[in-house]
């Protein structure tokens, strides 16, 4: 004779389920917002994912339909490849919290 098959146990409740977070990460953060507008050549910013170096800094004026524009040029302080971005003057960017080794 055939038999069916037996059932599947049931899955355990949310409640029974032992659930551990872990954390290696102490908080802090790596980089911090900047206006792009107070940034100096030499500074370091984070162009396109990468700390750069900034070597060339220009801005545009106000247009008849938008904010100045500010063009940054650097150098990327791990490959030495050249990044460019423009942002609005106004907007925040990532600047990294670089320190030197002695």
């Amino acid at each position: 004779l055939f038999s069916p098959p037996p059932l599947p146990s049931p899955s355990p409740k949310m409640s029974e389920v032992d659930t551990e977070v872990h954390s290696s990460d102490s908080g802090a953060s790596l980089t911090q917002p900047q206006q792009t507008g107070t940034l100096k050549k030499g500074a370091y910013v984070m162009l396109k994912g990468n700390p750069c170096k900034i070597v060339d800094y220009s801005t545009a004026k106000v247009g008849k339909h938008g904010a100045a524009k500010a063009h940054i040029g650097g150098i990327d302080i791990f490959t030495g490849k050249r990044v460019e971005e423009i942002h609005s003057t106004g907007h925040n960017v990532d600047v990294p919290l670089v320190s030197r080794a002695t």
